[in-house]
């Protein structure tokens, strides 16, 4: 309550990341094979809080590796977001023709987790559209908006590029820990 007599919800109004496997991958390059804990304790609260979320195209792709990352992700299994019919429509309609080419040709793996990463995304912030608190939505990964083209061919847009037209931050894994310190 406040000294007018209002009363103020606790509303928790910290970000949500919508985290790319490229940007869990990350996660062990930065920190090498020692893993340090702090970091790691750390992104598994944000998990754990319901903060860190993935769609569980993300949790397929870790899980191929046997390495730290995979083990981790199934330690922390909550927040990987099941595949849902709505996570699905949002994909194909709205995020998969963002990733085509200029010749119209899809340039990703068959079952690449970008669109679905992007799709969530939409979703999260879409759902909380109405609510008069609205927490941020950021996808975190590992490409840049400029200069993301190293490894790809330049046809196909990157997910911060995708990101970008369609209203949602993306940011990479060094700027949430920042953010969140």
């Amino acid at each position: 309550m406040t000294d007018r007599g209002l009363v103020v919800p606790d509303v928790d109004q910290r970000a949500i990341y919508v985290i790319d496997t490229s940007a869990m991958i990350d996660l062990q390059v930065a920190y090498g094979p020692q893993m340090t804990s702090t970091v790691w304790d750390f992104v598994g609260l944000m998990a754990d809080d319901g903060r860190l979320i993935a769609p569980a195209a993300v949790y397929r792709e870790i899980k191929e590796k046997a390495d730290r990352v995979a083990h981790w992700a199934a330690a922390h299994r909550s927040m990987f977001v099941r595949d849902t019919p709505a996570l699905y429509h949002r994909a194909k309609a709205d995020v998969v023709p963002r990733f085509l080419s200029a010749d119209g040709q899809l340039r990703m793996k068959p079952k690449a987790a970008d669109p679905d990463v992007v799709a969530l995304a939409l979703i999260k912030r879409d759902t909380d559209a109405g609510n008069l608190f609205r927490r941020a939505v950021c996808v975190v990964a590992h490409e840049r908006l400029i200069g993301s083209r190293r490894n790809q061919p330049a046809s196909r847009p990157s997910i911060p590029e995708v990101c970008t037209a369609l209203g949602l931050e993306c940011i990479r894994l060094n700027e949430m820990i920042e953010r969140e310190e």
